[in-house]
């Protein structure tokens, strides 16, 4: 008899929701987690995120043909940024197609416009985000004290591998929305492009390069170099960081005496377990990534000259 008369179990037993209550909760909140799960899926800023980690990787790390890396890690960080703003449009489209599906129930319309969008995702993604860093790693195989960083920038783009399977599966409820797609057909993944393909692009990016020190020469700043070239002024101060470390570009070319003299300090044992980031958190916000990267750069050609 205790038990039917425990104050708690009778109080609880009130509170309990009939089946039927429970059923009419469901069926109404059901689509809503459907339509918040299929718009979450389109989602950019987890791979933004990650892009943006390997920019700041590249920076940190010492490896060879670094300012290369820097621009290449750019390249992608600016398209995961594009991507971001496309997708942010379609999460719109997609709350008027949902609102279209859920009075009429016309999934094809749905599946359709999804599938679109996933096939231009897939496909740009594949092709200027993940074929590069699979470029950039095949480049490093012979690379010497790049261990820890080739380990990071796997884990980089198993991260955003996984992001892109995610949306390969995308789905409403049990209804696989990407079921017709060929994905190898639209955009194979190269794991190990061939010298043919690579050597193009190589010689492409190191033109690029001489271009800015040649626009530099001519009396150009960064930011006329960029708006000049159509690229970003991260992407020039790159270029021209790099060209510190061959001697061609004096440090002193680039920014103030007082400035190196404040960062020198801070990175003449700066080695491969090194972190830039620690280093700029100390500097503050007068001083870029470039300008950390510039002294270093500087301190390796007076080591070696």
């Amino acid at each position: 008899g205790s038990i039917k008369t425990n104050p708690e179990i009778i109080e609880f037993a009130k509170q309990e929701r009939p089946i039927d209550e429970l059923t009419r909760i469901l069926a109404v909140e059901r689509p809503k987690y459907l339509r918040e799960k299929l718009i979450h899926a389109f989602d950019w800023q987890q791979a933004l995120d990650l892009s943006m980690s390997f920019t700041s990787l590249t920076l940190e790390k010492t490896i060879p043909d670094s300012a290369e890396a820097f621009a290449m890690a750019l390249n992608i960080q600016n398209r995961m940024s594009e991507q971001q703003n496309v997708a942010k449009k379609f999460q719109e489209q997609l709350h008027l197609l949902l609102n279209n599906f859920e009075k009429d129930g016309d999934i094809l319309t749905l599946k359709n416009r999804v599938q679109k969008a996933v096939i231009y995702f897939y496909k740009d993604f594949t092709e200027n985000v993940l074929n590069p860093l699979d470029a950039h790693l095949d480049s490093l195989k012979k690379a010497s004290k790049v261990k820890q960083y080739t380990t990071a920038v796997r884990d980089i783009k198993s991260g955003l591998e996984e992001f892109i399977v995610k949306l390969k599966r995308v789905a409403y409820g049990e209804i696989l929305l990407t079921e017709e797609i060929d994905f190898e057909t639209i955009a194979p993944q190269t794991n190990k492009p061939s010298d043919s393909k690579r050597s193009k692009p190589e010689k492409e990016k190191g033109a690029s390069f001489f271009i800015t020190l040649e626009m530099f020469r001519k009396g150009m700043d960064m930011e006329d170099i960029a708006v000049e070239r159509n690229l970003a002024q991260s992407t020039i101060e790159g270029h021209l960081t790099a060209f510190v470390k061959t001697g061609e570009i004096l440090i002193h070319e680039l920014m103030s005496e007082e400035k190196v003299k404040i960062i020198q300090p801070l990175v003449e044992n700066f080695n491969e377990q090194s972190s830039l980031s620690e280093i700029k958190q100390k500097l503050g916000d007068e001083f870029s990534y470039g300008d950390i990267k510039a002294v270093i750069n500087h301190l390796t050609y007076l080591s070696k000259s």
